[in-house]
């Protein structure tokens, strides 16, 4: 991000710049005031960096965007690391950071960390047109809060979040009919 002459990378960082240099016109919900709600969204924003986006982006990767580039992923790595890794930072999603609220870190209303964990979830979906499971909805399957909460950051964001999900999920469709054609070829 350029902002002025300042140059920052790292959607993390990125975003909470913005929330800082923006004060006013960002609502407080976004990035709290209070130390106590701050340090818990930072929390969860330094968790997504080392264990969600960890695992999906392996798997994502290995399954789904390398098969797009025309070259095999390596199912060695999605299996002995990225596919359980993806899975225990779902269900620590699931069990820790939406056990106490609606939100992220217990939060009433949506902050960047829901953002940028959203992000990370939605990605997941590419994983439809992976030639073998599992997708996106036997991962999410077993957490109950996981999936009410991707509505929940939805409905908050609309029309903004399917917006910038547009892309996303026309790939998807893209991967899901060539897994198809592919399939019929059987």
């Amino acid at each position: 991000m350029k902002d002025g002459d300042f140059c920052l990378p790292e959607s993390a960082s990125i975003m909470r710049h913005l929330c800082d240099t923006r004060r006013g016109a960002v609502a407080d919900h976004w990035y709290p005031a209070e130390p106590h709600a701050r340090a818990s969204i930072n929390a969860a924003m330094d968790w997504h960096g080392s264990t969600l986006r960890v695992g999906a982006m392996t798997v994502v990767w290995h399954r789904a965007i390398s098969l797009n580039l025309g070259f095999k992923g390596n199912e060695g790595i999605v299996n002995d690391f990225a596919l359980p890794r993806v899975k225990d930072a779902l269900k620590a999603l699931d069990s820790v950071w939406l056990k106490d609220g609606p939100f992220v870190a217990g939060q009433s209303q949506p902050s960047i960390a829901d953002l940028l964990l959203s992000c990370e979830v939605e990605q997941l979906c590419l994983l439809d047109g992976a030639l073998q499971g599992p997708d996106m909805a036997d991962l999410l399957a077993p957490l109950p809060r996981v999936r009410a909460w991707l509505g929940r950051v939805r409905d908050a964001c609309s029309p903004h979040y399917d917006e910038v999900h547009k892309l996303l999920r026309k790939s998807r469709d893209r991967l899901v009919a060539r897994k198809q054609q592919q399939a019929s070829k059987l």
